[in-house]
């Protein structure tokens, strides 16, 4: 009898057989949005996103002010709890909140797809409380100062501004118990498991989770979520490439994002050393990576072909060196779509906005626009400081 010899797989060999990917973009975010689309609660807050999440937060922490000790200690650690009155949409505050006796005094300003810049945060720490004014833009004494987002803000938070996000919101619901909740209960639930869906939605759209993956939205997408989805998503896209510009770079790069006609926003600009009333730097929206100046002076502000005309001389006459997109190309090649310029050819924003752009190939990864900004971020820093 002949012998068989059986041959016992390994892991190398396992290892070699089968391929494992990630999924996609489109595969993590699709389903979760054909999860919300069908979600009763998603069309309740699609309207108002921020109030809705002030107007539920806010009853839930005063309507039952025991139950909820985990979502308040959120805003105030040391609470002891009891009774909490709730003022909602206070002077375009979004949560206003005082414990019993003056005590648990905290503030809640939300954002859900997009971060508020630090001049509206300071108007918002000035504004008077039913319990101070006229304080500042340090805020009321004896007060906590909540920003609470589902992106991580792209920019340091000044006082008395502290983070917090709905990852710790999701966390605190789960904390609390559903047969304490006189009867809402399903309400409660349905809050929680919409909170844990927009945070899996997040990290879904966060280009950082797919480094190598194409970062345009209608690239990474296509045609699988409906069109009323792109704007909030580019928005998180966005955001999420701002922090991938800060790791390129090695550390914190100072960015305005935002959506403006339907796409995505992400500016770096630096004043020059010689004239605070001017600026270098780039922007990208959409497809189209821009070089800019900003021209602010008294005479050269404003609308008009005269003052138009006067901001194009300065550009020419002082900064055409600026607009070289060698950084960009070094990193990005071919993906940059040559463009040329004529003399004296300018775009222009009124009212003091210059710029030339080229655009970018729509396979571009997060990875590389990433690396092609900070780029373009060193030398828009350096040569501000040297002009």
């Amino acid at each position: 009898m002949t012998s068989r010899r059986s041959r016992h797989v390994g892991d190398d060999d396992l290892a070699a057989a089968v391929r494992v990917e990630e999924p996609t973009t489109a595969e993590q975010v699709t389903p979760i949005v054909e999860a919300f689309e069908s979600d009763v609660v998603w069309h309740m807050a699609r309207g108002a996103p921020e109030r809705f999440h002030s107007n539920l937060l806010g009853f839930l922490m005063s309507t039952y002010p025991d139950a909820t000790a985990p979502l308040r200690r959120l805003f105030t650690p040391a609470s002891s709890g009891g009774e909490l009155t709730v003022w909602r949409e206070w002077r375009h505050i979004d949560v206003v909140a005082e414990g019993r006796g003056g005590s648990d005094r905290f503030v809640i300003e939300i954002k859900i797809y997009s971060i508020p810049d630090a001049g509206q945060l300071e108007a918002l720490a000035s504004a008077p409380l039913p319990w101070s004014a006229g304080h500042g833009a340090l805020g009321a004494p004896d007060t906590t100062y909540w920003l609470l987002t589902l992106m991580e803000p792209p920019f340091v938070l000044a006082a008395p501004w502290r983070p917090v996000r709905f990852d710790d919101v999701a966390l605190a619901l789960d904390a609390i118990t559903l047969d304490v909740l006189g009867s809402d209960p399903e309400l409660f639930d349905r809050y929680r498991a919409f909170v844990r869906r927009l945070v899996g939605l997040r990290d879904a759209i966060d280009p950082r989770n797919q480094l190598d993956g194409p970062f345009w939205v209608t690239t990474a997408l296509g045609d699988s979520v409906p069109g009323s989805w792109l704007g909030p998503l580019q928005r998180m896209r966005f955001t999420g490439l701002g922090h991938a510009i800060d790791l390129e770079h090695g550390g914190h790069v100072a960015l305005k994002i935002d959506l403006t006609r339907g796409t995505g926003l992400v500016t770096h600009l630096r004043p020059l050393a010689s004239n605070i009333n001017r600026s270098v730097g780039w922007q990208v929206q959409g497809d189209q990576l821009r070089l800019v100046a900003l021209v602010q002076d008294s005479g050269f502000l404003g609308r008009g072909i005269e003052h138009k005309a006067r901001r194009a001389s300065i550009v020419e006459n002082e900064y055409l060196n600026w607009f070289d997109f060698h950084a960009a190309q070094e990193t990005l090649g071919d993906l940059l779509i040559p463009r040329e310029w004529a003399a004296g050819q300018w775009n222009h924003y009124y009212p003091n906005f210059v710029y030339r752009y080229r655009k970018i190939k729509p396979g571009t990864t997060t990875r590389q626009l990433a690396t092609a900004l900070a780029r373009i971020t060193s030398r828009t820093d350096t040569w501000a400081l040297a002009h």
